[in-house]
């Protein structure tokens, strides 16, 4: 998958009802979205604000988290 433009980026999190913090694995609620010196930020019910490339949208986790689980058993990790 190549690079997503700024309004792809903006579509990705208005779909998104949650977003995963990638520092901590935090799970917060998606309030609005902000474009600042040509980024995107997600802004969180609590007031947080991240740069959407440093969070996953729920559905992506929960996907990764699938995959990872396939491999895991098709290689044989418990």
């Amino acid at each position: 998958m190549g690079l997503m433009s700024t309004q792809q980026r903006i579509n990705r999190i208005n779909k998104a009802s949650h977003v995963v913090w990638l520092e901590d694995s935090s799970i917060h609620l998606v309030a609005d979205h902000l474009i600042m010196d040509n980024k995107v930020w997600v802004e969180t019910q609590g007031g947080l604000l991240f740069l959407d490339e440093d969070i996953l949208t729920l559905e992506e986790a929960c996907d990764i988290e699938r995959q990872l689980e396939t491999i895991k058993r098709e290689v044989g990790i418990s």
